[in-house]
């Protein structure tokens, strides 16, 4: 399918074929007929991309101390290479479109294949032909409106939200100051709401535009006489309420709306602006000052936006997908009349054109206000694979790993794929991930033969020895099934699986192939240079071991997925099997039971009582270790310490980065050659020696199986407190 993407290392826009996005289980596939192009969002966007690095930095300084954050606690080297990664993203466009239902995910039971839909969303609503879209970002279409009219429903549910925020009544006289696309809704729905209108911008083109709706005056900016004609309109009151509409950097727009209004008035501010208040202004009038957060309640906020978890409507009565559903109602009933707005239109294979105009703000022709896309509704969106470099000659005796990828998130691509291209045994045969821009891409850098629309077509595809899966949690253990049915080798992203029913499935699976199974999980810790020497150093050890491991994890917000029960499996089970791991390989020795306990009393937002637990582990051999795991820290510490005790001697490996050995008085210290070492190398040299050699997987199977019991074990132990085992 066509989608338009811009690359945000050299700002170049393009239209790509790229693999169709994959169906979830909470939203639908939808066929666009028409998306709206965003000259305020989608312009800055563009016009930051086209920055070099520095004007990038200045644009974004959100980014640039994100930057700084890694810096300090990984190194320069791993923040300048992440740095590099990002900046060669390509970036989807487009936030608003229309179009027909093509595909529905298993958990929507209201809307059907060919139902009528308008869609929002950043990341979704995107300028392709085919999009999905979670449930709470799409709302069905009456037959009085037509796709054209209902692209504009994200910006529509923008502008009512703003006049929400603003909390306007009959007979309130208002001023909108910008008139670009969300000021020229704005105005009509004020004046639906039966409010008098003023409308204000520095462009007399876009006053022009204005002057075709029935609002009650339309005052340029620089007009000597507008506060002369405010006071007309008011009785020289001042206006009851401003709602600015207006994008740029200076606070010129907050500072007008405080001379224009009356005591007590209100500012909602919709725009991105300046915002330096004249506090004398603002104190004097008692006024007062709102931001609008998009669409409405819900936006931003995964568990609402991707798991189509509603607001009760008894206590938040617009939502953002109530918003969107009330634009709509509007344009039903005619209250909004979007076609005067609609100033070009262009079909999908014509876009750029589209971009040119905004570039040059309409110098060159009319003034850009409402741009259309068009794409053939007629034509039938085959899913098929994009070839990218099938040239390359693929020999099954090049000795050579023929790599399939499933999944490609920050992880993957920044850290383990960088890894595997540099090595000359790899070939990269094909990749798919949810979304196919990701997979287009990743695959266009590292020169892969193909994406795949689907994993089946990995699966299936002969000329691929294995598989990597770096998906989300849940779909591991289904993934792995039917990876091994397939016969790949394949390698897996922790944690193996989410849930003792799944975990069943994988190891059927695994059992059902008789030995010749492989499967190897992406516990790198083990695989560190430090771990052998930790391992040699106890090798004639006497004594069972003590092992205390500490983690500093750090604060995840309650709305992130590893959190979801289903979808991440939480961090017991995501992250803290990596720690399990490294003590099974230390010990040399399988993990019999598990205590675990949470902290308790706390029921704030910045504090999760699972994210901070103590893990007691009894192993085979008689020996012991506890994972101290919090999350209420300081980031700034280290956040990996383990210490081993035995035979009189002690090994302390501080964050990968150094490691102490004491025996007799005497301290050995080693340091790692390039600064933290946490075996992400030395794991994929194995992989890649496993899947060319047909070697047996450097872990075993049951190793795997086990790790992952004692995570379900630790949750188990801290609902009902009992010592739960894991292996007899």
């Amino acid at each position: 399918m066509k989608q338009i993407i811009q690359n945000f290392k050299s700002g170049v826009l393009s239209i790509e074929d790229v693999p169709q996005p994959t169906l979830r289980p909470q939203g639908v596939l939808v066929r666009n007929h028409y998306s709206l192009i965003s000259l305020g969002t989608e312009g800055s966007t563009i016009k930051t991309a086209q920055r070099n690095i520095l004007g990038k930095a200045l644009e974004r300084p959100d980014l640039v101390r994100k930057v700084i954050n890694i810096a300090n606690r990984d190194g320069l080297m791993t923040a300048f290479q992440i740095t590099k990664r990002n900046l060669e993203t390509s970036l989807p466009l487009g936030y608003s479109c229309a179009g027909t239902v093509i595909d529905v995910g298993s958990d929507i039971s209201d809307i059907k294949i060919g139902d009528r839909l308008a869609c929002g969303g950043g990341g979704y609503a995107n300028h392709a032909e085919v999009v999905y879209v979670p449930r709470n970002l799409c709302v069905k279409l009456p037959d009085k409106v037509d796709f054209r009219q209902a692209a504009f429903v994200t910006i529509g549910a923008i502008a009512i939200q703003g006049v929400r925020h603003a909390n306007v009544s009959l007979g309130e006289v208002i001023a909108v100051i910008g008139q670009g696309l969300i000021g020229l809704l704005t105005n009509q729905i004020l004046h639906a709401a039966g409010c008098r209108v003023i409308g204000i911008d520095l462009d007399p083109r876009k006053i022009e535009i204005a002057r075709l709706f029935d609002i009650d005056d339309v005052i340029l900016r620089n007009d000597p006489n507008l506060f002369g004609r405010i006071n007309l309109l008011t009785n020289g009151i001042g206006v009851d309420k401003v709602i600015i509409t207006a994008a740029t950097r200076s606070s010129d727009p907050v500072i007008l709306a405080g001379d224009i209004l009356r005591k007590g008035g209100r500012v909602v501010s919709v725009g991105k602006v300046g915002m330096n208040i004249p506090r004398e202004t603002y104190v004097y009038k008692e006024l007062q000052f709102l931001t609008s957060m998009s669409y409405g309640p819900g936006r931003y906020d995964p568990n609402y936006e991707e798991y189509g978890i509603d607001y009760p409507i008894s206590y938040v009565r617009w939502t953002e997908n109530r918003n969107m559903e009330a634009f709509v109602d509007f344009l039903k009933k005619g209250s909004i009349r979007v076609e005067p707005l609609i100033t070009h239109e262009f079909p999908i294979e014509q876009a750029t054109q589209a971009y040119e105009i905004i570039n040059d703000g309409g110098q060159k022709g009319n003034t850009p206000v409402g741009i259309l896309l068009k794409y053939n509704s007629e034509k039938m969106v085959v899913p098929s694979r994009i070839a990218i470099n099938e040239k390359i000659s693929r020999d099954p005796l090049s000795h050579k790993v023929r790599l399939g990828i499933i999944g490609a998130g920050n992880f993957a691509s920044n850290v383990l794929i960088p890894i595997l291209a540099r090595s000359n045994r790899i070939d990269f045969r094909a990749i798919t991930t949810a979304q196919g821009l990701n997979a287009l891409s990743i695959g266009k850098k590292y020169q892969f033969g193909y994406c795949a629309e689907s994993v089946e077509q990995i699966f299936s595809d002969s000329k691929i020895d294995a598989v990597m899966i770096f998906t989300r949690h849940d779909t591991h253990s289904s993934l792995v099934s039917s990876a091994l049915e397939a016969g790949k080798f394949v390698y897996v992203e922790k944690p193996l699986a989410v849930n003792s029913q799944y975990l069943d499935q994988v190891v059927a699976a695994y059992d059902s192939k008789q030995g010749n199974g492989r499967v190897m999980v992406g516990f790198n810790r083990r695989f560190s240079s430090f771990m052998p020497k930790i391992k040699g150093f106890f090798s004639n050890r006497s004594q069972q071991m003590v092992i205390t491991y500490l983690v500093n994890a750090g604060f995840q917000p309650r709305n992130k997925w590893i959190h979801d029960p289903i979808e991440g499996g939480g961090r017991i089970v995501g992250e803290v099997c990596h720690f399990v791991d490294v003590m099974q390989y230390i010990t040399g020795a399988n993990p019999v039971s598990v205590w675990s306990h949470t902290i308790a009393g706390n029921n704030r937002e910045d504090i999760i009582n699972v994210d901070n637990a103590t893990l007691s582990i009894s192993f085979s051999d008689g020996s012991i270790g506890t994972i101290i795991y919090a999350s209420n820290g300081d980031k700034s510490f280290p956040k990996e310490r383990i210490e081993v005790f035995c035979d009189s001697s002690i090994a302390v490996l501080d964050d990968f980065r150094s490691l102490k050995l004491i025996r007799d008085g005497r301290v050995k210290k080693i340091s790692g050659k390039f600064g933290q070492d946490k075996g992400f190398e030395n794991e994929m040299e194995a992989f890649i020696n496993t899947a060319i050699d047909n070697n047996p997987v450097p872990v075993c199977f049951e190793s795997y199986i086990l790790t992952t019991k004692v995570t379900f074990g630790a949750l188990e132990s801290q609902k009902n407190g009992n010592l739960i085992k894991i292996y007899t």
